[in-house]
């Protein structure tokens, strides 16, 4: 993940503590569908926006993974998450 701004990066943090993490900590990236993702949204009781810049933060995520030969567009395989984003 790019450093930004010391706000937005406090602000991602939250998201992946507080939203992100307890819900797909278990999962491997390979396991994770758009679909699941897009109804777990549905059910945060979040704003719209929230939901968004959830999904946006977790395509974040998957970046590094799509491209390769091992992804499609729909799940990642054979990619873990950044060392930072573990530790949380």
């Amino acid at each position: 993940m790019q450093r930004g701004s010391l706000a937005l990066e406090k602000t991602h943090q939250a998201y992946l503590t507080r939203w992100v993490l307890p819900h797909w900590r278990h999962y491997e990236l390979a396991e994770v569908r758009t679909i699941q993702v897009d109804s777990w949204l549905r059910r945060l009781p979040l704003a719209k926006s929230s939901c968004a810049k959830i999904r946006n933060l977790m395509s974040v995520l998957f970046q590094p993974c799509l491209g390769t030969k091992n992804t499609t567009r729909s799940r990642a395989r054979w990619c873990s998450l950044p060392l930072e984003l573990e530790s949380a």
